[in-house]
C-alpha cells in the first residue's frame, strides 16, 4: 500500500521595512512563532510548519546558527514547509450544487477578494516587485554595513596597539 504523501510548499519570503521576516524557528527547523499578517504569514506559513529547506540548502544540514545566519543574510529568502498548508480559494469554489443564501455567497466573494489581493502567487506591479527587492536589499546593505563598522572598530584598535608596542610605548588597555 502506498500514501500520495504530504505535500509541501515552497515560498518566497519578503522581508518587513525593518529587514525582519516576522517568524521564529526552533532549532528542530519548526516555526515556533509568526508575526500575524505579516509578509511570512500571508504567505501561508504558521506556526507548526516544519522548514525542510532554507534558500535550496536541506534544513537537516543546517545547524539552528547557519539556518538563522542564512534567514537574516539572504538577499532573497526561499523556503520548502511542511505541515499547516495554506488554504486556497478562487472563485471556481463557489461553483457548488447546494443552494446558498444570497448573503453567504457575497460575503464568500468578499473573502476571496481579500484573499487573492494577499496571495503571494499573484504577480505584484513591477514597481512592487522592485521596491521589494530595494528594501530588501537596503535591509542587507545596513546589515553588511554594521558588521563592517565593527570590524573596522576593532581593526583600528589592534593597530593603535601593535603601535605603541612597536614604537615602544607602554601597552596601554583600550575599551
Amino acid at each position: 500500500m502506498t500514501t500520495p504523501g504530504c505535500a509541501t510548499v515552497d515560498m518566497t519570503l519578503r522581508r518587513n521595512g525593518l529587514g525582519q521576516l516576522g517568524f521564529h524557528v526552533h532549532p528542530d527547523g519548526s516555526v515556533a512563532e509568526v508575526e500575524e499578517y505579516g509578509f511570512a504569514w500571508q504567505a501561508g506559513l504558521r506556526r507548526g510548519s516544519r522548514l525542510l529547506e532554507v534558500c535550496k540548502v536541506a534544513a537537516v544540514a543546517l545547524s539552528h546558527e547557519q539556518m538563522i545566519d542564512l534567514l537574516r543574510t539572504s538577499v532573497t529568502v526561499t523556503v520548502n514547509v511542511f505541515g499547516q498548508p495554506r488554504l486556497r480559494a478562487s472563485l471556481r469554489d463557489l461553483r457548488s450544487p447546494r443552494r446558498l443564501p444570497k448573503s453567504s455567497i457575497e460575503d464568500d466573494l468578499k473573502r476571496l477578494i481579500l484573499m487573492d489581493n494577499s496571495c503571494p502567487e499573484a504577480e505584484p506591479a513591477p514597481e512592487k516587485q522592485d521596491k521589494v527587492f530595494l528594501q530588501a536589499e537596503v535591509a542587507s546593505l545596513r546589515q553588511n554595513n554594521r558588521r563592517l563598522q565593527q570590524e573596522s572598530s576593532s581593526a583600528a584598535r589592534q593597530l593603535r596597539r601593535f603601535a605603541r608596542i612597536f614604537s615602544g610605548a607602554a601597552p596601554h588597555h583600550e575599551p
